[in-house]
């Protein structure tokens, strides 16, 4: 996956500076990918991710020192990601929020992120003596014993049949870890970027969608035809920022902070 010719470098650059403060804005490919979609859309309210760059659009300047952003999304994955894990328990939940937040702050991306994640879901006592179905969930179950079915009508059996329902098995692990990575890491980084954009002064966002066929027609949708609402409200489906489901693909747009707002901010920080 490349990243979107619509994300400039400065885009980049903001949501490094956002996830992590040892990165200086230094070009991650890892974090590029994780963040292409993210970002892709923002345009110009977009390239206020940080005060550093609202400043710039403004042409103020300000002391490099200033540039860093707490890692809130690193802060929001400790405390609440991984909530809606299904069939763990709290000890194998408490761990995957760990490795989220880990996998941000070390900027490990969905891959790395989700290998991390599956020493989890294998060591859950909540079916950890399902055999090859440990790690899984009842949906990812129902496949298995589904593709059983089909393996044996076609005619497959003993050492071969387990072959294939093994290797399945460890696909079906791997979508499952890698989902809860992609899922949580942007649900950290919506919810810490819809934090900051309050603290900036931002006061109206935008569910934003990526306008495709595979946009879901239940939440995402109709969050997105609400338009622009203030910034501290939540939006019809209950969010407050995206994911609003597995693999959600939104991210929010905000407006609305002026030029003396930021001076205020930037004063408050100690820059005349």
């Amino acid at each position: 996956m490349a990243v979107s010719e619509s994300a400039p470098d400065t885009l980049v650059d903001a949501a490094y500076l956002q996830l992590a403060d040892f990165t200086d804005g230094v070009p991650n490919p890892t974090l590029q990918i994780l963040l292409a979609d993210h970002i892709a859309r923002a345009a110009a309210a977009g390239q206020m991710l940080t005060i550093a760059q609202a400043a710039k659009e403004f042409g103020i300047a300000i002391p490099a020192a200033l540039h860093v952003v707490r890692p809130e999304a690193r802060e929001w994955a400790l405390e609440y990601a991984a909530e809606l894990v299904a069939q763990v328990s709290d000890e194998t939940r408490r761990g995957i929020a760990q490795k989220i937040a880990d996998g941000i702050w070390r900027q490990r991306g969905v891959d790395g992120t989700g290998r991390d994640i599956r020493a989890d879901l294998l060591a859950n006592d909540i079916g950890k003596d399902l055999g090859r179905y440990a790690g899984l969930n009842s949906q990812r179950i129902q496949h298995m014993e589904k593709y059983e079915v089909e393996l044996i009508e076609a005619g497959f059996s003993g050492k071969d049949l387990e072959r294939r329902l093994d290797a399945e098995a460890g696909r079906q692990l791997r979508k499952r870890a890698q989902t809860i990575a992609q899922t949580e890491m942007r649900n950290s980084m919506a919810r810490s970027e819809n934090i900051e954009k309050r603290a900036v002064g931002m006061t109206r966002k935008k569910w934003n969608t990526q306008h495709d066929d595979r946009v879901d027609e239940g939440q995402c949708r109709p969050n997105e035809g609400q338009g622009w609402i203030p910034v501290e409200d939540s939006f019809q489906s209950g969010h407050d920022a995206p994911t609003a489901h597995p693999r959600c693909r939104c991210n929010l747009l905000f407006e609305g902070m002026t030029r003396e707002t930021l001076a205020s901010r930037l004063q408050a920080l100690g820059v005349e």
